[in-house]
């Protein structure tokens, strides 16, 4: 066999390798990326639960949860007061509420928009979600009310106390 072909096929060889190698790196890169997601969010999640563990234990966290009442789209707060929610900020609060560790991924909301004068109904874009929750946050402000839903960057939304859906009202007096 003549020494360039030789050569020729060691050198082939050898970008085969890099090329496997290369990918491997790749999918390496992409779990860890990945892993460093749920970390910086579990992370959140247990600052968060440290805080209110402590808030706990000096006793300035009210023991009744968050409550969210699907009959005239209420928002009870565990002191009582009650709170009117436009129909997006009810969309939003069911969808964390109903999530089981109360963190929903941005990619994951789903708010809806009904056009009334076609009838149709389109996903919320993100610009208009952003204001709609920056309108309900300040809402819940100016009321004096401190809501725990927290931004946690690049990855979703996080409420860090406890929270329960009802059908009405009366199944809240049923409970206390």
């Amino acid at each position: 066999m003549p020494k360039a072909t030789e050569e020729t096929r060691d050198t082939f060889q050898l970008l085969d390798q890099v090329r496997h190698r290369v990918e491997v790196l790749r999918q390496a890169v992409a779990t860890l990326t990945e892993m460093l997601d749920r970390l910086s969010l579990g992370d959140v999640r247990l600052a968060t639960a440290s805080k209110q563990m402590s808030n706990r234990m000096l006793g300035s966290s009210p023991v009744l949860p968050w409550r969210l009442v699907e009959t005239g789209k209420l928002l009870i707060t565990p002191t009582g007061r009650s709170i009117t929610l436009s129909r997006q900020e009810y969309q939003l609060l069911r969808q964390i509420f109903s999530s089981p560790d109360l963190c929903v991924r941005y990619e994951d909301l789903r708010i809806l928009r009904t056009y009334k004068h076609a009838g149709t109904q389109q996903l919320l874009p993100s610009r208009n979600f952003r204001t709609m929750l920056s309108r309900f946050r300040k809402k819940l402000r100016d009321d004096e009310i401190d809501f725990p839903l927290y931004s946690v960057r690049g990855a979703g939304l996080q409420f860090t106390s406890a929270a329960e859906i009802s059908d009405s009202v009366e199944e809240l007096g049923q409970e206390c």
